[in-house]
């Protein structure tokens, strides 16, 4: 059995990688509390399964250390320094998503104590998603893929999109770490953080609740894209924000009807997925008009490349699903 790393060597290795982004921010914030308390979350969710799939990494999950860049740039992170992966998610990230949600939960008659509550749950649910998009970068080889093309430089969200434009695996690849991010959420709201979820039903409703967990993961898939442009019928480096957010949308409403059902023993209708589908485009259309106003020209262009990617993800995302059964949660009334 290797040895554990202490946390106090990954945070310097963590400073090493990421200085010329602007390094780890230099105190102690809840966030920073938040981030090193979800990376925990997943490195078990790691530990619990090991895949042998073609292509999949082995990692070492005590090797995995999470925190913030100090940098108002919108960017996150992957890398590997001496052993230890290392994820970095810039404060500006942080702080952007944290503001568009608070604009997102305005409408829902919320008391002014619920609704900032409401806000760090929803704002940590939107981290969750973020940590398992780098860590499926990880898992899947798309870091080891990106580092023999590229030396030993880190992966980057924001990265030189021209360069990477027709490359047809990066496109494929943030798409299957989305995927890996809504399952990452959805085994966290199952488990560790289902009294998160039940209190976000108990203060609106199980359509509501789901549509804002869904508007936050595309707050944050909004935020990355911000730095990232793709025009919608052109396949870069990156699927559209608009089709990556309909797409986490729907394998998120699928896996949270299952958690709510067994978990909390609360049914799901076909008429709340509907509903709670709407309620995520009105949470975001707040913050994105613009972004949101396509959809309903360009609906059957979405429909089409968001049917593409959950066919092209659904063995990455079925072998995320194997290392918790969702189905076995217990009620804990």
């Amino acid at each position: 059995m290797e040895p554990e790393i202490s946390v106090a060597h990954q945070r310097r290795l963590f400073i090493k990688a990421y200085e010329a982004y602007g390094g780890r921010i230099p105190f102690e914030h809840e966030y920073t509390g938040a981030i090193d308390a979800l990376a925990r979350f997943l490195a078990g969710l790691g530990q619990a399964h090991k895949d042998s799939s073609p292509g999949v990494v082995d990692v070492h999950w005590t090797s995995v250390y999470a925190d913030i860049v100090m940098s108002d740039a919108v960017n996150a992170f992957v890398t590997e320094l001496d052993g230890v992966y290392l994820i970095g998610i810039t404060d500006g990230v942080v702080t952007r998503v944290f503001d568009q949600i608070s604009a997102m939960l305005t409408d829902h008659g919320l008391s002014p104590d619920d609704r900032n509550r409401l806000n760090s749950t929803l704002w940590m649910f939107a981290l969750l998603f973020a940590l398992g998009h780098e860590c499926a970068h990880i898992t899947e080889g798309h870091l080891a893929r990106y580092r023999t093309l590229n030396g030993s430089r880190c992966l980057a969200e924001a990265v030189d999109v021209e360069r990477l434009a027709g490359t047809l695996n990066s496109y494929m690849e943030e798409a299957e770490a989305d995927g890996v991010g809504v399952v990452s959420l959805a085994m966290g709201l199952g488990s560790v953080f289902q009294d998160d979820l039940e209190e976000l039903v108990r203060a609106t409703d199980v359509p509501t609740a789901i549509g804002l967990v869904h508007a936050a993961v595309g707050a944050m898939v909004t935020t990355l894209a911000a730095s990232t442009p793709t025009a919608l019928d052109h396949r870069g480096a990156y699927p559209h924000p608009l089709v990556r957010f309909v797409f986490t949308g729907q394998l998120l409403r699928q896996l949270l009807t299952v958690v709510i059902t067994t978990a909390m023993k609360v049914p799901v209708t076909p008429l709340d997925d509907k509903r709670a589908f709407v309620v995520g485009i009105r949470a975001l259309h707040r913050t994105e008009p613009a972004l949101m106003a396509i959809l309903d020209s360009r609906i059957d262009s979405v429909r089409k490349q968001v049917q593409e990617l959950m066919d092209a993800t659904a063995a990455s995302v079925l072998s995320w699903l194997n290392r918790v059964d969702l189905t076995g949660l217990t009620s804990r009334s």
